[in-house]
């Protein structure tokens, strides 16, 4: 219990008075307190009585009006003496008797005209064989009845004390647990996935009962194995994936249900482009020699066909400029430049620029050319 212990003015020894903080300031005024309580009872209390009037009728810590900023974890009630109750020999008055049950287990609540403890006795039929009790003097009360049978008829009766030891008992009370479907297993899709690193994945959880019955779950935890792998929110969905492979857990209660997800690493994207090879032909005229064709292949860095790059070529013969062109890469990164009535002689291809999106231009290629007529 707190009590005020700080700059607290009192008297001193030799008839004076001083001014002093700390434990030995707070303890008299709880003191006090009790002697109040004592005084103003209307019969004898024990010590524990005095004790728990006390406690009752403080103040809870967190009161915007009164105590709060407890500087340590222990937040303890704020002695008070203002509405401290003169005990009497009624006995107290028990109402709105209430019970709320599943299938094993029942809440029973009700309320006392004055503070009280509370006992609860209860059984099948009217064998009062089972009993619960919760000790706070308060005036309105609430206990759990756990480890009930199913579709069972429960008898109960209620006994209330007050602090002057002035009890009552309530009729008998009955109620009958319902039979309430239990999850035994949990299902999870989609069933082993297989995503690419970066991407998302979906999960549902699905609950089966003991009645058959299947029902999506709202209420899981969803986590992973190893946490490196994926992480999970409330929702089911794998996010910030990493390749390799997890195991997917959701649970609810004691209840698992476990799925794999294998994640495959992104593909790179490409950064450059080149020139992997130059291929000459001929058609046309006598002995298909008289047009000259110039195949020229594109790649990026990771292999792949380079499509719909502008490539640019100066064409000499015998190392002379003879033409220049310019054309666009199909899906397999091929353009064919055609030069008609090529003349004779050691024709060489000059590839000047390859300008694609999002790729840079190696000029790596070296060419050995055509000999036209040789």
């Amino acid at each position: 219990m707190a009590a005020p212990g700080v700059s607290i003015f009192s008297t001193y020894k030799d008839g004076g008075y001083a001014t002093f903080s700390g434990t030995s300031m707070a303890s008299p005024l709880v003191a006090g307190a009790a002697a109040k309580l004592i005084a103003e009872s209307a019969s004898t209390l024990s010590p524990s009585e005095v004790l728990t009037g006390l406690i009752n009728n403080s103040i809870n810590y967190g009161d915007p009006n009164y105590f709060s900023e407890d500087p340590d974890n222990y937040q303890e009630p704020l002695l008070y003496v203002g509405n401290t109750p003169t005990l009497d020999e009624t006995d107290p008055v028990i109402s709105n008797i209430l019970s709320s049950f599943s299938s094993n287990s029942a809440t029973i609540t009700w309320d006392t005209d004055e503070a009280a403890t509370s006992l609860v006795n209860y059984g099948t039929d009217h064998n009062y064989i089972s009993s619960v009790s919760d000790a706070n003097y308060v005036t309105s009360h609430s206990i759990e009845l756990n480890e009930l049978s199913s579709s069972t008829e429960y008898h109960f009766k209620v006994t209330s004390e007050d602090l002057s030891n002035n009890s009552a008992s309530s009729g008998d009370t009955h109620f009958t647990t319902t039979f309430l479907p239990t999850l035994v297993s949990i299902s999870i899709s989609p069933v082993n996935p297989s995503i690419t690193e970066g991407s998302q994945q979906q999960f549902t959880a699905t609950g089966t009962y003991s009645d058959e019955t299947n029902e999506v779950l709202t209420v899981v935890t969803w986590s992973s194995l190893p946490d490196t792998v994926a992480i999970i929110n409330g929702a089911g969905l794998a996010t910030g994936i990493s390749a390799g492979s997890a195991i997917i857990t959701a649970t609810s209660g004691s209840i698992e249900g476990t799925t794999n997800l294998e994640v495959t690493a992104a593909p790179e994207d490409p950064t450059t482009a080149s020139v992997s090879s130059i291929v000459y032909s001929t058609h046309g005229g006598r002995d298909g020699l008289k047009h000259l064709d110039i195949t020229i292949t594109t790649v990026n860095d990771l292999g792949g066909s380079v499509s719909g790059a502008s490539v640019s070529i100066d064409l000499s013969r015998d190392n002379i400029f003879v033409a220049d062109g310019t054309g666009t890469t199909d899906t397999n990164g091929e353009v064919i430049f055609t030069l008609n009535n090529v003349a004779c002689g050691q024709h060489e291809t000059d590839v000047t620029a390859v300008i694609a999106s999002g790729l840079n231009f190696i000029d790596d290629f070296v060419d050995l050319g055509f000999d036209k007529c040789a």
